[in-house]
């Protein structure tokens, strides 16, 4: 044998050696002088206690967003100035129900204008002809 090979096998020797050695240290560690895990069940969430009559003391402010199911339009048939606003936000409104009322003044005063004018129509025709 040769001295290289005679050096690689003591090189080997060596490695082996500290390989067995670092197997038995880490199971030594490992297991002995070690006591047992046991399972320890966790504290309890919620304390239950008696129910006790007391004046509330605490307040709760929360804010958050609401949307609506549907966005209907509102559009009249008519224009003119709302007096009257019965709808509430976030109340909920039915076919049928009155939500606004328009002023109807300046729809009376057309209205009595125009039955004003109905007498005279008959004067501005012509000798024969009838109104329509």
């Amino acid at each position: 044998m040769g001295k290289r090979a005679r050096w690689f096998f003591v090189f080997l020797r060596f490695l082996v050696l500290f390989l067995a050695l670092g197997a038995a240290l880490y199971l030594v560690n490992r297991y002995v002088g070690r006591k047992p895990t046991t399972y320890v069940s966790p504290a309890p969430l919620v304390q239950l206690g008696t129910p006790q009559a007391r004046d509330i003391a605490r307040e709760v402010t929360l804010s958050s967003h609401v949307e609506a199911k549907a966005m209907i339009p509102v559009v009249p048939l008519v224009a003119g100035t709302v007096v009257e606003y019965d709808a509430e936000v976030g109340k909920q409104v039915n076919e049928g129900d009155v939500i606004a009322v328009i002023d109807d003044e300046p729809y009376r005063q057309q209205m009595l204008q125009a039955q004003a004018a109905v007498p005279c129509r008959g004067q501005d025709l012509p000798a024969g002809e009838e109104p329509v």
